[in-house]
């Protein structure tokens, strides 16, 4: 009577751990089956800023900004100038870039179009400096 008694403890046992873990697989089933869409910014613009100084040398570390209706961004040029914005909705935008101390604000109003990828070169001046002049 004993040898039954655990035994039928231990099939106990065992089908709650077979339940637990059925639970456990059909759970992650079902969070899983989400379809999973690729990430749609392939479908959205992209406007990257290259900032150069008046010898059309890159200036790394430049402040840029790009604001539009409905977005507003700013980051720091690499050592190439650049940086780009992505995943932008078609509009009208105004890039922005600024050195302190070295260069004179630079701002441009840009058209971007749906799915375009653009680029933008904004061109510093030192503070003072008339273009063509030397800084």
């Amino acid at each position: 009577m004993e040898f039954e008694r655990r035994k039928q403890i231990k099939t106990n046992r065992f089908l709650i751990y077979i339940g637990v873990a059925a639970f456990l697989v059909v759970t992650l089933v079902a969070c899983g089956e989400d379809e999973v869409y690729e990430n749609d910014t392939e479908d959205r613009a992209s406007l990257e800023l290259l900032v150069i100084d008046g010898e059309m040398s890159p200036v790394e570390g430049a402040y840029l900004s790009l604001s539009g209706d409905e977005f507003s961004d700013h980051e720091f040029s690499d050592e190439d100038g650049r940086f780009r914005f992505t995943d932008l909705d078609a509009g009208e935008y105004t890039a922005e870039a600024e050195f302190d101390g070295h260069y004179e604000h630079v701002s441009e109003t840009v058209m971007v179009e749906e799915e375009d990828s653009a680029e933008v070169t904004l061109q510093f001046l030192c503070l003072g400096q008339d273009v063509g002049g030397d800084c």
